[in-house]
């Protein structure tokens, strides 16, 4: 009997897409419909999934943790002079009544002039520290140096009052165009950041 090649070479093509359907076939069932990565499995046991767990951030306590508040379109001071901003938070009213910038002591460095009034709301005393404020650059950068500020303005202010002063911060000039100011008090959740305007 004589047998076609073409017949033997189609025959054969199909009993290899046969056999090859068998072989995959027999892994058990291993083919997993969830989401992550799959642990390696012995024939005949049904598949595990492992579900990515969603984190919620935790600050150095261990408490959860919340990045600032920030605030681009401060609300104006009812009655106050234009570009007074102010930022209400539980227990204090931070304003800042006016920014202003100069030339600084060296050559590429600029003053940020930053009139501030912290008025407490609270029935007990709140802190008002140096450390309290910071400046922040657009792309990140923060500038801590004060320059030369009001020496009353620090120090704890006692319920239902307010404390007023200048805080002036030393800046390399290239990081003017677009700065904020970082307020970060003794409670950290009332964290913010504030964008600033130059008068």
């Amino acid at each position: 009997m004589f047998i076609r090649p073409k017949k033997l070479m189609f025959d054969g093509a199909i009993l290899v897409a046969f056999l090859l359907i068998v072989a995959c076939g027999a892994g058990g069932g291993k083919t997993g419909t969830g989401t992550g990565s799959q642990a390696s499995q012995s024939p005949g046991t049904v598949p595990t999934t492992t579900i990515p767990k969603q984190k919620t951030p935790t600050g150095g306590n261990g408490t959860q943790s919340t990045g600032p508040a920030v605030i681009s379109i401060p609300t104006p001071v009812p009655g106050d002079k234009p570009g007074s901003q102010q930022v209400v938070l539980p227990d204090r009213i931070l304003i800042i009544n006016r920014v202003s910038k100069q030339q600084g002591p060296s050559a590429g460095t600029t003053l940020i002039n930053l009139e501030l009034t912290i008025k407490n709301t609270s029935a007990k005393a709140i802190k008002n520290d140096a450390s309290f404020f910071l400046l922040m650059g657009a792309e990140g950068d923060i500038f801590g140096t004060q320059y030369n500020s009001s020496d009353n303005f620090y120090g704890p202010i006692a319920a239902r009052t307010g404390r007023s002063g200048t805080i002036v911060f030393e800046v390399p000039s290239a990081a003017v165009t677009s700065l904020s100011l970082l307020y970060r008090p003794e409670i950290a959740k009332e964290t913010v950041i504030v964008l600033l305007k130059f008068s």
